[in-house]
């Protein structure tokens, strides 16, 4: 990862996801604050974000199947981790 973030472009904003936590080598990178960990809990929903959601599953009679088929691949989710997550 360190090599990754290393060979980065100025001006780059490296965005790295996963299911766990690096077991080694980004101890340096959060040292030298190139690295910043997100937890989990700061990435969940809350109620009022997961309200946002009910507009758009009214009315539909798989709202079940969507929720349980949901990648995050929407473009207004997309939009919306774009401006409140990596935007800071």
């Amino acid at each position: 990862m360190g090599e990754l973030v290393a060979s980065a472009p100025e001006g780059i904003r490296l965005v790295v996801a996963g299911r766990t936590r690096p077991c080694a080598g980004p101890t340096r990178l959060r040292g030298d604050g190139s690295m910043v960990d997100v937890p989990p809990a700061d990435l969940a929903f809350d109620r009022s974000e997961l309200l946002l959601i009910v507009p758009f599953l009214h009315g539909r009679d798989d709202s079940a199947r969507l929720v349980v088929d949901f990648d995050g691949d929407d473009p207004a989710v997309a939009g919306f981790l774009r401006s409140e997550i990596i935007a800071g």
